[in-house]
């Protein structure tokens, strides 16, 4: 019985040796190198495409384009819904060295969002325009030297105009994958 738990504690170590600090990031320059990024956002399958482009070793600066459409139909009275979300966000995020293949960071960010949102109890369409402040946490992997994953969660604090009202919402937590091809 000693013997199969020692293979499992050899198995999960190997596996997970890659999680330990080995090599500081350091020694890895970032600096000046630029990827194309796709997100996807949550589980709401909104999306975007932007850029990504290393100031240097611990700063990167993300441009995001990202879009949203949402159509639903009540069955029970036959009403319809429809949205559509289109932002453009810039992001500053802090690495943090803690692995050649593994950096958590932070970030913060400003942007614009529009929605158009238009219902069957609506006389007429709602139209806001959004400043959006995102707050994010998240960790980027790199798979290899030209391409990394990254997964994050950010809150966003948004302040909307509309033709007839204001808003100011804290959107909670939200999930986001993010994949850069570095070029």
């Amino acid at each position: 019985m000693k013997r199969p738990m020692q293979f499992i504690l050899a198995i999960v170590l190997l596996c997970t040796a890659r999680l330990f600090p080995q090599e500081a990031a350091d020694t890895l320059s970032n600096e000046g190198k630029k990827a194309l990024t796709f997100s996807i956002d949550g589980f709401v399958l909104g999306g975007g495409l932007g850029g990504t482009f290393w100031v240097d070793n611990h700063h990167a600066i993300r441009v995001l384009f990202s879009g949203q459409y949402r159509r639903s139909r009540n069955l029970t009275d036959q009403t319809n819904e429809s949205r559509l979300d289109v932002s453009g966000t810039v992001y500053l995020d802090r690495h943090f060295a803690f692995d050649r293949g593994l950096s958590p960071y932070v970030g913060v960010g400003g942007g614009l969002q529009y929605t158009y949102y238009e219902g069957t109890y609506y006389t007429q369409p709602s139209r806001y325009l959004y400043v959006t402040l995102p707050v994010l946490l998240g960790v980027e992997y790199w798979i290899t030297d030209v391409i990394s994953l990254s997964g994050e969660q950010y809150i966003k604090l948004r302040f909307g105009v509309g033709r007839t009202s204001r808003e100011l919402s804290a959107i909670t937590s939200t999930s986001s994958l993010l994949l850069s091809v570095y070029f």
